[in-house]
C-alpha cells in the first residue's frame, strides 16, 4: 500500500474508495471535484483509495491517491470493513464515490468530532435490517442494532475504532449462518457495523436532514445543485424513517441514480467549470441542454406510451447494473 504524505496535512480527512471497475474512478473523481467546489485541502485533504496506477485529470492535483494491491481488502462491500488501515488522518470522514457534496464539511466533522466510529441512523429492537433485529439481539446479548445506510462513516484513528472493525471483520466470515441478507450476493458492510458498533455500546448520529440524504428515499427532488450549494429532496417514500424534508450536504444517489439526468447533469456542470474553465452560466446551459432536456422529454415520453408499449410487448426483464 502507498500511504498519502502527511506533511502539513489538516488533521481532518475525507476518504473514497475506487476500487475494481472504471465506474466507481469516474464517481470518485466527480466526488472530488464536488469536494473541491466547497472546501480547502489546506483545511480537509481527499484522498481516493484505488487499485490501479492512474493519472487524475489536472483540475485535481489536491486530491491524495492511496495505491493498494487488488484485491488486498477484499472486494464488493468488504474493503468498507478496513477503513481503520485506510483512514489517513486523526478524523475521517468516508464517503461512498457515488455522493456529491453541496457544501463545507467543516459542521459535519464538527458534529461528529468524539466519536470513535459513527454515522447516520437511528436504534432499532426489531423489525430487519439484513437479518432479524430481534433475533441477532438475543443471539449478541444487545439492547438495539443500529439500521443505517453505509454511505457516510466518521472514523477516528483510535483503539476503539480498531477494536470495532476488527470485530466487523470477524463477523464477517459467519455471515450466512448469522441469516444475514446478502447485498448484490456478497456480503454487506451495514449489518456487520451495526453488530460491531452495538457490541461496543456506540450509537449513530440521529438523521435530521441536513448531513446526507439518500435518493432511494425520496419520491421528489426539488432542487440540485451543486454550484449554488442547494440540494433539496423530500416526500420520503411511506416505509422510510427519515425526515420529511431534507437539505443535506452530501447527497447520495446509489444504485441506478447515478445514470439520472440530475447526477449527470451536476458532473458535466463541475467538470466543465473546474477542468476546461467554463464560465457557470455557460456550463449550466450546456448541461441543461445536453443532458437534463433530453432526459426530461425521454421520460415524458416513456410515462405516455409505456401502457401501449406494455399491452403489445410486455414487460422488460431488469438490466443488470455495472456495479
Amino acid at each position: 500500500m502507498t500511504p498519502p504524505s502527511t506533511a502539513g496535512e489538516s488533521s481532518r480527512a475525507v476518504l473514497t474508495l475506487a476500487l475494481g471497475p472504471t465506474l466507481y474512478l469516474d464517481l470518485a473523481i466527480n466526488l472530488a471535484r464536488s469536494f473541491f467546489q466547497w472546501n480547502q485541502a489546506e483545511a480537509i485533504s481527499f484522498h481516493i483509495v484505488t487499485d490501479r496506477l492512474i493519472i487524475l485529470p489536472s483540475d485535481l492535483a489536491a486530491v491524495n491517491l492511496i495505491v493498494v494491491q487488488p484485491g488486498r481488502f477484499g472486494s464488493g462491500f468488504t474493503p468498507k470493513l478496513w477503513l481503520d488501515h485506510l483512514v489517513p488522518a486523526a478524523n475521517n470522514l468516508f464517503i461512498d464515490a457515488d455522493c456529491l457534496c453541496f457544501g463545507s464539511l467543516d459542521p459535519v466533522f464538527d458534529r461528529f468530532a468524539g466519536r470513535p466510529v459513527a454515522m447516520i441512523g437511528q436504534t432499532q429492537t426489531d423489525g430487519h435490517f439484513f437479518g432479524d433485529i430481534e433475533a441477532l439481539r438475543k443471539r449478541f446479548n444487545l439492547p438495539w442494532i443500529i439500521s443505517f445506510v453505509g454511505c457516510v462513516y466518521y472514523v477516528e484513528k483510535s483503539e476503539i475504532a480498531t477494536s470495532v472493525y476488527t470485530e466487523a471483520r470477524l463477523l464477517e466470515a459467519q455471515y450466512d449462518q448469522l441469516g444475514l441478507v446478502r447485498l448484490r450476493g456478497v456480503p454487506n458492510d451495514e449489518p456487520l457495523m451495526a453488530l460491531a458498533m452495538a457490541g461496543h455500546g456506540l450509537l449513530p448520529l440521529a438523521d435530521d436532514g441536513l448531513i446526507k440524504a439518500d435518493a432511494m428515499h425520496y419520491q421528489s427532488i426539488r432542487c440540485l445543485d451543486v454550484v449554488r450549494g442547494v440540494a433539496w429532496v423530500e416526500h420520503p417514500w411511506p416505509e422510510k424513517a427519515v425526515p420529511p424534508v431534507a437539505r443535506p450536504v452530501l447527497f447520495h444517489f446509489n444504485a441506478y441514480f447515478t445514470e439520472s439526468r440530475f447526477y449527470r447533469r451536476e458532473s458535466i456542470r463541475l467538470e466543465l467549470i473546474q477542468r476546461q474553465h467554463w464560465p457557470v452560466l455557460l456550463a449550466s446551459a450546456w448541461a441543461l441542454v445536453r443532458y437534463d432536456w433530453p432526459a426530461q422529454t425521454e421520460e415524458k415520453f416513456k410515462t405516455l406510451f409505456r401502457p401501449l408499449y406494455r399491452a403489445i410487448g410486455g414487460t422488460r426483464g431488469i438490466k443488470a447494473g455495472q456495479r
